[in-house]
């Protein structure tokens, strides 16, 4: 993802498909979350979408399209929440 990322192109969108656990392992090692915190995740249900967007730091976050209420909804404890905002 880090290396799609310094391709330096302004317009790339990336669209992944896939089973709950994948999409918690990818967010695992995009926000470097600990094992731990990610057993706290809920899976995505069938059809759900999580987006990522890239903030005005160049990071990654979920919380730039999802709400606190969404993300607690998900499983994210107020600190990985806190991160998401530090983020955007």
């Amino acid at each position: 993802m880090e290396q799609i990322c310094e391709s330096g192109s302004d317009n790339l969108n990336i669209v992944i498909i896939s089973h709950g656990l994948t999409i918690r392992i990818i967010l695992m090692r995009l926000f470097k979350w600990t094992a731990e915190e990610v057993e706290s995740l809920i899976s995505p249900k069938n059809g759900e979408i999580r987006i990522l967007e890239l903030g005005h730091e160049g990071k990654y976050s979920l919380a730039l399209h999802h709400d606190d209420k969404t993300l607690e909804k998900w499983g994210l404890s107020p600190q990985m929440i806190l991160d998401q905002k530090q983020r955007a």
